[in-house]
């Protein structure tokens, strides 16, 4: 399983107050997520495979890990279509589990 990372050649990112904020500088876009998917581009900020993204949301939320994946997969084919992600042989997903 590839995995991703934001393109960070194009796209400036800044997570405050549980917002990311995305500008890709190519085409002047700006992108705005708030909750899971501010937590999502956060970790794609160190790199992380889609997979890993969704287990770590598994851990957080009771729905089943099949579900949680495939909402990931389209999170990341959004980010694609967008130009903000791009694939990489590095690996560090951190996604922090509150309680």
């Amino acid at each position: 399983m590839p995995n991703f990372r934001l393109n960070e050649h194009i796209v400036a990112c800044e997570i405050l107050n549980g917002e990311a904020v995305l500008i890709h500088f190519e085409t002047g876009c700006y992108y705005s997520a708030a909750g899971t998917g501010a937590e999502l581009i956060g970790c794609l900020s160190k790199a992380c495979s889609s997979q890993a993204l969704a287990e770590s949301l598994a851990k957080r939320y009771p729905e089943n890990i099949e579900g949680i994946l495939s909402d990931v997969e389209i999170f990341i084919d959004q980010l694609s279509a967008e130009g903000l992600k791009t694939e990489t042989n590095r690996l560090h997903c951190w996604l922090a589990v509150r309680r």
